[in-house]
């Protein structure tokens, strides 16, 4: 039997209420992350007052370095007042961390700043161990200004830093700036190549067909090789009006690999799936069952026991 045969879904719910942009959990069944179940009956499991106020594109990470999980969202609330200008340039520039021994038990959240000073936000923030360094990296993605936030809106990279212990963090570094903005980078690890998943934040144009879309690129040396290579633009575009929040992880028993994408302003997310994700071919879920209303969120592979555990709450 696979060791993670189920997965556990966080996400937030979008931003017509204070509740939908807060942490919400579901538990799918024992065979892929294509049905689910929505814990606390749909309502938030972890809610977040500091900062905005409000918690988006949570992320969920087994820490394998010591015992316990973490989540680790964006700080930012749309609801309360609707000025993406604002968020963007004047925007959080910390992320909001909850700990846990069990997935059941939370710690209270803490804001934690990871973004430069001249950063406007710090948006969908991702964390991956780095075995070599004994370390988790963490991704996300912000605008650079100038100190004065002045003149047109800068264009967003995604930035990185390290962490041993979610709490104390390296000065923040550029990641992946191809000189045009880019959002919500992802990864997938198979058969010894690294897939990474990023958003064309490009408004579609002669000059970027596949603006607002995911764009998959692949390596052999490691999430943070300089030598990635492009695989496909434009991934799901035949299905989807536009895509964000990309969440990519690989069946239980490791034959088959899925892609979730964020249709946003449409449908959610839309599950894919594909046998050879280095083929950049991957195709839609007809009988999928997402979570009702999840946006931006994370799988988090589960064993049985805390699978459990977490329904039994």
């Amino acid at each position: 039997m696979p060791k993670y045969p189920a997965y556990l879904f966080a996400y937030f719910a979008g931003e017509d209420s204070p509740d939908a942009e807060q942490v919400h959990f579901a538990v799918s069944s024992e065979d892929a992350p294509l049905s689910f179940t929505p814990l606390a009956g749909g309502k938030p499991v972890l809610q977040s007052t500091l900062g905005t106020g409000g918690v988006r594109d949570p992320f969920l990470v087994r820490n394998e370095l010591a015992a316990g999980f973490h989540l680790i969202g964006t700080d930012l609330s749309i609801h309360n007042d609707g000025d993406w200008e604002r968020a963007t340039r004047y925007g959080s520039r910390s992320v909001v961390i909850w700990d846990s021994p069990d997935l059941v038990s939370w710690s209270e959240p803490r804001l934690v700043e990871i973004a430069p000073s001249n950063a406007g936000c710090a948006w969908a923030p991702e964390a991956f161990l780095d075995r070599d360094r004994g370390a988790y990296v963490v991704f996300w993605s912000s605008p650079l200004y100038g100190e004065e936030r002045t003149g047109a809106s800068a264009h967003l990279r995604v930035l990185r830093c390290f962490t041993k212990d979610f709490r104390s963090f390296s000065d923040p570094e550029v990641y992946l700036d191809p000189g045009h903005s880019v959002i919500d980078t992802t990864f997938l690890e198979r058969d010894g190549v690294t897939y990474r998943f990023t958003k064309d934040e490009r408004p579609q144009s002669a000059g970027a067909l596949m603006g607002k879309h995911i764009f998959e690129e692949a390596s052999r040396d490691g999430m943070l090789a300089e030598n990635f290579t492009l695989v496909a633009e434009g991934v799901g575009s035949t299905h989807l009006a536009q895509g964000e929040g990309p969440i990519a992880v690989n069946s239980p028993d490791g034959q088959k690999s899925y892609l979730i994408i964020d249709e946003f302003g449409g449908r959610g997310y839309v599950a894919f799936q594909s046998e050879a994700p280095g083929t950049g071919a991957w195709e839609p879920v007809a009988d999928a069952r997402l979570p009702e209303g999840a946006r931006h969120g994370s799988l988090l592979p589960i064993t049985s026991a805390e699978r459990a555990m977490l329904l039994a709450v």
